[in-house]
């Protein structure tokens, strides 16, 4: 792979609001539905803290932040809701499951530290190189 990727770094705040804060995080097949969708645009490489027993970082590609929050956030909604596109973890969120919520967070990041998804890690991270090298192009 050639060509430059930007980076997100996830630093944790103190009880984020998902949306407003921050983004849901996403399952490499959470995200591989948004690219398959055409969301590729709005998404970006990123790298957080492992969990125990996993890697010390854990890199992968979620929905980028923006000054407003989650870049799917728009007066005061999820614009992937309505498609049925919401990662779980947000799912969880906007129904008030902050407890599920967590696991969610937590599940997401031990699936991008998990060798048996592989295959769909490269296509989400090939698919943002492509569309980054696309748009430096232009």
């Amino acid at each position: 792979m050639s060509g430059k990727i930007e980076l997100m770094v996830y630093r944790r705040k103190p009880n984020p609001k998902i949306c407003e804060d921050v983004m849901c995080f996403g399952t490499p097949g959470e995200i591989t539905k948004l690219v398959n969708a055409g969301y590729v645009s709005i998404l970006n490489l990123m790298v957080t803290p492992g969990r125990s027993g996993g890697s010390r970082f854990v890199w992968m590609i979620q929905i980028t932040i923006n000054e407003n929050g989650c870049a799917m956030y728009k007066d005061g909604k999820c614009l992937l809701q309505e498609q049925g596109l919401t990662p779980e973890m947000g799912k969880r969120y906007l129904t008030n499951d902050h407890d599920g919520c967590k696991k969610m967070f937590d599940k997401a990041i031990r699936a991008w530290d998990d060798m048996e998804n592989i295959d769909t890690i490269i296509h989400c991270l090939e698919s943002v190189q492509k569309q980054n090298n696309d748009n430096h192009l232009n």
